[in-house]
């Protein structure tokens, strides 16, 4: 009887012995991956970290852009304001041209808005439109 457990205390013992065998190799290998896993993890570092520093030069550069553009439709919305003043009153004269010429008399009065010019291009329309009186 003795003799039997002997034998099964060995057979355990020799499952025991291959099996951390198995352990010790698996460990071994995941040790070995370890390093290669920390290099992964600081390359991955890296790339977040550039990534950020793009994202800020690409905020900066769109406010940029964002005030250049800014800049521009106020310009343009000037101009806007100068071209209809202008076409108000190129049209006022050309009404008063055509009453002129409809009945050849003496056309109405020319009306001039009495608010100061915004630009250089109103003050010579509005000086121009003064000496036709």
């Amino acid at each position: 009887m003795m003799l039997v457990l002997d034998l099964l205390l060995v057979m355990l013992l020799a499952a025991t012995v291959v099996y951390c065998f198995l352990l010790n190799r698996q460990l071994t290998h995941l040790r070995a991956g370890e390093g290669q896993l920390r290099a992964v993890i600081g390359e991955f570092g890296q790339a977040t970290a550039k990534a950020e520093a793009g994202i800020a030069n690409l905020r900066g550069a769109s406010d940029k852009a964002g005030q250049a553009l800014e800049t521009q439709v106020q310009e343009a919305r000037r101009l806007l304001d100068d071209i209809t003043f202008a076409t108000e009153a190129g049209s006022r004269l050309a009404d008063r041209l055509a009453a002129m010429l409809e009945g050849h008399r003496e056309p109405p009065p020319l009306r001039v808005v009495a608010e100061k010019p915004r630009s250089e291009a109103e003050r010579e329309l509005v000086q121009s439109l003064r000496d036709l009186k």
